[in-house]
């Protein structure tokens, strides 16, 4: 019984250790030099399989000690006739002793020491992840099925009553051009995920962090850009973000000026952030740019504060932004995109619901994407392409994706 109330007591307490971690926490743990912490930023970058795994390990512990118990007990009772404990006493005193020992102090005490607890026992949670992961993903997929289905439901009802109300708002009242636009842009705000909105892995711009301080300079002329992620060999290696403004004391530096320094610590969110939720942390924390990672920590997009404010105000262009670049629309009617579209901006354009393609869209994100993956492979030029009610020519590819897409709705 006591070996079987300690792992419980292990899993109550690693449990609170993992989910009591901050986001500077989980920060300071993914950009450490030491596995162990690297893992446990892993872990709880998409808790769900963590949270499963040791819930269910705590569970059985506790259900098998009890059983034990009441064994015990009912052996000693046959035993002796002067045993003269009643079951009623013997299982209240087994539950607090249970509740206490097996759920309630460990987790007191994984909370006041979650950095440490964390980072010893990562490694062994991620082996426990790998070993039950066959017997509990039917279970947790059908958990996350329902869980999402209650909050798009939710969500959907919310959002219908809103248009409903924007649409009885302006029945008499035109509002001024662009006005319908933002207040939809905010009554959708709150449903959209990082994922959704971000710039896809593929039109990241980085930099190495092996370069020496003249080919970074060379990097920078090239890109435009403000503030760009430096990694190591990948971007699944980022070391931190590259401010330029920060090089401005350093421009007449030799090559091997270590520019390394001047890098800031990277901020990374998981693809199922609410934009509304990242939008407060942007405030919060005074960033302007996060890395997008999935649950095995691999990144995947990037998005800006412009990308979020973008959602409610419509596209805008700066000094640098080719107009029109995303799509137009011909005197045909029909339209041509870019293949770097996102899906969503695709269909807000077009009027259509994104729910649409879900049985296509695989994991893509893309326009260019989510027709690769319907046709099975890259598409050729002039191939077309239907997914009801549209029809898809491809007007233009490279070695690897769609770069330019015509848009007819049919009938």
């Amino acid at each position: 019984m006591a070996v079987f109330l300690f792992f419980s007591a292990w899993a109550s307490a690693v449990e609170a250790a993992f989910f009591s971690l901050h986001n500077d926490d989980v920060e300071r743990l993914r950009n450490s030099a030491d596995e162990r912490e690297k893992v446990a930023a892993i872990l709880v970058i998409d808790p769900r399989l963590l949270l499963s795994v040791l819930t269910t390990c705590k569970y059985a512990m506790l259900l098998s000690a009890a059983v034990m118990s009441v064994s015990s007990l009912a052996y000693e009772q046959s035993r002796y006739t002067l045993f003269d404990v009643s079951a009623g006493t013997a299982l209240l005193v087994l539950t607090i002793l249970f509740a206490l020992g097996g759920v309630i102090l460990p987790k007191i005490y994984g909370s006041s020491r979650s950095i440490g607890i964390a980072r010893a026992n990562s490694k062994l949670c991620y082996r426990l992840i790998l070993f039950l992961r066959p017997l509990l993903r039917p279970l947790l997929r059908a958990s996350i099925a329902v869980e999402k289905k209650l909050d798009a439901t939710k969500e959907q009802k919310s959002v219908e009553h809103l248009t409903k109300a924007l649409q009885l708002a302006t029945v008499d009242n035109e509002p001024i051009e662009g006005e319908k636009e933002i207040l939809e842009g905010i009554v959708n705000f709150g449903t959209l995920t990082v994922r959704q909105v971000m710039k896809p892995r593929t039109e990241i711009s980085y930099t190495d962090v092996s370069l020496d301080f003249h080919q970074l300079m060379e990097f920078v002329k090239r890109s435009g850009f403000s503030r760009v992620p430096v990694c190591r060999e990948s971007l699944d290696s980022v070391q931190g973000f590259l401010y330029i403004k920060d090089l401005l004391p350093f421009l007449e530096e030799g090559r091997d000026f270590g520019w390394q320094r001047l890098l800031r610590p990277g901020y990374f969110v998981p693809e199922t952030k609410k934009i509304d939720l990242l939008l407060k942390d942007f405030q919060e924390k005074r960033v302007h740019m996060a890395l997008v990672v999935n649950h095995h920590g691999n990144t995947t997009g990037l998005i800006t504060l412009e990308d979020i404010i973008e959602e409610i105000i419509g596209d805008f262009n700066d000094e640098f932004d080719e107009v029109g670049a995303r799509f137009q629309k011909l005197s045909d009617g029909t339209f041509v995109f870019d293949g770097k579209t996102s899906l969503y901006e695709f269909c807000k354009v077009l009027h259509v619901d994104p729910s649409l393609f879900h049985r296509v869209k695989g994991i893509n994100e893309s326009l260019s994407g989510v027709l690769t993956e319907f046709n099975g492979t890259l598409p050729a030029v002039g191939d077309e392409i239907v997914i009801s009610p549209f029809t898809f020519v491809i007007e233009s590819v490279d070695h690897k994706r769609i770069k330019k897409v015509k848009v007819k709705r049919n009938g």
